[in-house]
């Protein structure tokens, strides 16, 4: 004769492993949500902080020698923007540029600064069609984000220097 577990054995393993099994997916469900959570906030504290975030961009300048752009950014909020990330289009086309490492620094707030945009694409002719925008950044929580929209965008003709 064979033996088994008993009925009412075999019931209480299934319950037990039932409990465990919820508590497992109750505690990963509830790290989820938080992270979702978590997330969104950061995420809505991003575009709170940016939606009045407003600046220009004047005295733009090619320079002949080096093929780098200078340019004058002013705030024109009461809030400090911690850097930039430019796009720059000539033509209508999209070129490499970089800002110049040593101006990485941001705007203090209704405040304003030069900035040099390091081109690495081809030579720019005086007289070509630019459009220069930036991306802000600013600090929240002690981390650098993005904006996710240009706030300033400036275009004209090419003036050499």
């Amino acid at each position: 004769m064979k033996k088994g577990i008993s009925p009412l054995i075999a019931t209480v393993l299934v319950i037990g492993f039932t409990i465990v099994l919820a508590a497992v997916i109750m505690q990963w469900g509830g790290s989820f949500v938080r992270g979702l959570t978590e997330k969104q906030a950061a995420q809505t504290e991003l575009q709170t902080q940016c939606i009045d975030l407003t600046f220009e961009i004047t005295h733009v300048k090619l320079n002949k020698t080096d093929g780098n752009w200078t340019f004058d950014v002013i705030s024109q909020v009461n809030k400090e923007i911690a850097g930039f990330i430019p796009r720059v289009l000539m033509d209508g086309e999209v070129i490499s540029a970089t800002l110049d490492p040593q101006e990485l620094s941001g705007i203090s707030p209704l405040g304003g600064k030069k900035y040099s945009l390091i081109q690495t694409s081809p030579e720019i002719e005086e007289g070509a069609t630019y459009q220069i925008s930036l991306l802000p950044e600013i600090m929240i929580n002690n981390q650098k984000m993005t904006c996710p929209v240009t706030v300033a965008i400036t275009s004209g003709e090419a003036i050499v220097e």
